[in-house]
């Protein structure tokens, strides 16, 4: 099902946004949870330059429901749900955000498209949440006006579409607050040398969510050498606690692993039924030696070696 939001009448979130005025600072953390959308919708219907510009998002409509479809798979109760593997990110507490932006007067916040606008923690509507959230945060603490322009962009972590995309903006403020993963705000950070990046996100690991009881699993670790194949696609340096490259271990009672008080399935029981399941137990005995740590050594990079002549 996709992810939906609903727009209200002009008139409710001027109320609301009065009402929200009044309060103390601590309480509109929850600010926008349903008036956001109708701002969004009113700011959409708005004409914009650089709606056409290459990499943007023009995805304008005057008080009309915005969709954004996850392509996400429901899940059966229990399993793992079949979904294409994300970079999985947490919001930063909104004080913690103030606080980073307090020294600028004008600020570009700017979505992405990609992992952080599909979880809808760093996508098109949450950029324009974030602005009004900064302007009444800096107007209630300090009594100040905040300069803010809320954009996005298809995907971060590539430097064409965000030099290409966002350099018309830049130039019109002090700083840029990132709602992508950390990769998209290092690329925004090669961009534009000359600007200081905020990140807004967490990135927490590669996982995926499950729709169902609305929570993230991770799943993959990024290690550089890996074992799914010897072990069912059951990763054990992410599924098991203890990271255990051969087991199971002692801890483990009734498929459940001690660690957390035996409520969470012990992976190397799961790899164990997948690869019985499967006719590959042999893979089960091999013995792992223990990890190369050289291969995930950083700074990593892949692609051609380019020699550098005297």
């Amino acid at each position: 099902m996709p992810a939906f939001s609903h727009a209200f009448p002009e008139d409710y979130v001027t109320a609301h946004f009065a009402n929200v005025a009044e309060s103390c600072l601590d309480e509109f953390t929850c600010l926008l949870h349903c008036s956001a959308d109708a701002r969004v919708a009113r700011v959409y219907g708005e004409k914009k330059k650089e709606a056409d510009l290459q990499g943007m998002s023009p995805r304008f409509s005057k008080y009309k429901p915005i969709y954004r479809i996850s392509d996400i798979d429901e899940p059966q109760r229990g399993e793992i749900p079949k979904v294409r593997a994300m970079i999985v990110l947490e919001q930063k507490p909104l004080q913690k955000i103030l606080e980073m932006t307090r020294d600028f007067d004008s600020l570009l916040i700017i979505g992405c498209d990609g992992c952080a606008g599909i979880y809808q923690v760093g996508g098109e509507k949450q950029a324009e949440v974030m602005k009004t959230l900064l302007e009444m945060g800096r107007k209630i603490k300090e009594g100040k006006d905040l300069k803010a322009r809320a954009t996005t962009v298809l995907r971060q972590c590539d430097l064409h579409i965000v030099a290409s995309s966002l350099r018309p903006l830049v130039e019109d403020h002090q700083a840029i607050l990132s709602l992508a993963c950390g990769a998209g705000v290092q690329t925004l950070a090669s961009a534009f040398p000359s600007k200081t990046i905020i990140p807004s996100n967490d990135t927490k690991f590669i996982g995926a969510k499950d729709r169902e009881l609305g929570r993230f699993y991770e799943l993959c670790r990024a290690c550089g050498d890996c074992l799914l194949y010897e072990t069912g696609g059951v990763c054990p340096l992410t599924r098991c606690a203890k990271g255990l490259l051969n087991g199971p271990c002692g801890g483990q009672s009734r498929g459940k692993c001690e660690v957390g008080g035996w409520k969470k399935d012990c992976a190397w029981i799961q790899i164990y039924n997948r690869l019985r399941d499967t006719g590959k137990l042999d893979r089960f005995t091999m013995f792992r030696p223990p990890r190369d740590f050289r291969v995930s050594q950083p700074p990593r990079e892949i692609g051609p070696i380019q020699e550098v002549k005297p």
